[in-house]
């Protein structure tokens, strides 16, 4: 008896081996595995959900056999969508979630993988707090927490929330000359008429921002796109967006001289999507899920996980297969946090298309920078926004 009971229960958490289509979850990277979280799985803009389960990214795989591990059993977060995720707390092994649950609710989520438990909501905030969708989240190495943007159940948003995720402590960030409010997510319109050619930039321990313009090959207008940070920590790369082609699909900015360029591709060329996720998992750009450009459904199957080799800036490499090196025996360790070389710099990338009242945010990294004592948060505009147009429930985060 005890055998079968064994038994059942692998099977709930364990064996599955596809999951539906979705878009609007987060994707969050823990002890390697990939963690997707909640998210639009039928299509509809008011359809939400609880689904949780993870892909084990400590073994080679191809992305046309997938094995997704289902938690949906033990989940214990409201239904939701476009709320944000990061990894941290004391020992950088904790899943936090930010925002986006049904009627607004005041409260953070934390899963601890290690125990598949989720602990006690957060929610103690500061008085003038609001639980916001659609906002731009990123977490620097002293384990703090950045949101910026986004929509509470009063107004959109361009305050700075930031979380000690260590003491779980709440503070804020510098308002003046701060872009104008956005959130994460744009229109079904076509007036796409915001250029990607100018950014703006929080300075995280100066507590201050300013504007930096960008040059080069400019890509076009787009929402709901994602982003991630190179290898290298010199370089932004964006995929997809609605009505992009897939020739269209990748762009890359330079974070020394804040050019863009189209980068050199081998591989078959997948189809655009939008409102995907994107995380940086080994070697690759792992793109989750989506809303299709050819089709306008959503993303599964086969097609649910995309990879982009991006180990080699001269040529990226769209493949199937995701490959595990062994660690080198000779490698060394990495440099101490308090080296007088090195600071953190936190790039937040808001970048997107003006419709209406609203632009697109496109996500967070970390990275640093040789010499230089600051942390700078990247984010774009020339915005025009006025405040008598509602936004359309679209959106699509990036994270560390």
């Amino acid at each position: 008896m005890n055998s079968l009971v064994n038994i059942i229960i692998l099977w709930f958490i364990i064996g599955v081996n596809c999951q539906m289509g979705r878009y609007g979850h987060t994707a969050t990277l823990i002890d390697k595995k990939l963690y997707i979280l909640g998210g639009n799985s039928n299509g509809k803009f008011n359809d939400t959900g609880k689904h949780f389960f993870y892909l084990d990214v400590s073994a080679s795989f191809n992305t046309q056999e997938l094995l997704w591990h289902n938690l949906s059993n033990i989940n214990t977060v409201p239904s939701h969508d476009f709320a944000v995720s990061v990894k941290g707390g004391p020992k950088n092994n904790t899943l936090f979630l930010y925002g986006a649950t049904k009627g607004y609710e005041l409260a953070t989520y934390m899963f601890t993988p290690q125990s598949n438990i989720w602990g006690v909501p957060i929610t103690l905030f500061n008085t003038n707090h609001f639980t916001r969708q659609y906002s731009t989240s990123t977490i620097d190495y002293n384990g703090k927490m950045y949101l910026w943007g986004g929509q509470s159940s009063l107004s959109f948003s361009n305050e700075i929330y930031i979380l000690d995720t260590i003491n779980l402590i709440w503070g804020s960030g510098n308002l003046v000359g701060a872009p104008a409010p956005r959130i994460n997510c744009g229109s079904n319109s076509s007036s796409y008429n915001f250029q990607l050619d100018q950014v703006y930039l929080y300075d995280t321990i100066q507590d201050n921002w300013s504007v930096q313009n960008t040059s080069g090959d400019i890509p076009t207008t787009r929402i709901g796109f994602s982003s991630i940070l190179g290898l290298d920590g010199q370089r932004i790369i964006i995929f997809g967006g609605n009505k992009v082609d897939s020739t269209d699909a990748l762009y890359v900015l330079s974070t020394t001289n804040f050019e863009w360029y189209v980068p050199k591709i081998s591989g078959k060329l997948p189809e655009s999507r939008y409102f995907h996720m994107a995380n940086v998992i080994e070697k690759y750009m792992v793109v989750s899920f989506g809303i299709s450009n050819v089709n306008s459904k959503l993303i599964d199957g086969e097609d649910a996980i995309l990879l982009l080799d991006i180990s080699n800036n001269d040529e990226y490499l769209w493949t199937t297969s995701f490959e595990v090196l062994p660690p080198s025996p000779t490698s060394s360790p990495p440099p101490p946090n308090n080296t007088n070389n090195t600071s953190p710099i936190i790039v937040c990338a808001v970048i997107g298309s003006l419709i209406g009242s609203l632009s697109i945010a496109v996500g967070c990294f970390l990275l640093y920078k040789n010499k230089q004592k600051r942390s700078v948060m990247l984010i774009s505009g020339n915005e025009n926004i006025t405040s008598d147009q509602q936004p359309v429930t679209n959106g699509n985060l990036g994270q560390r």
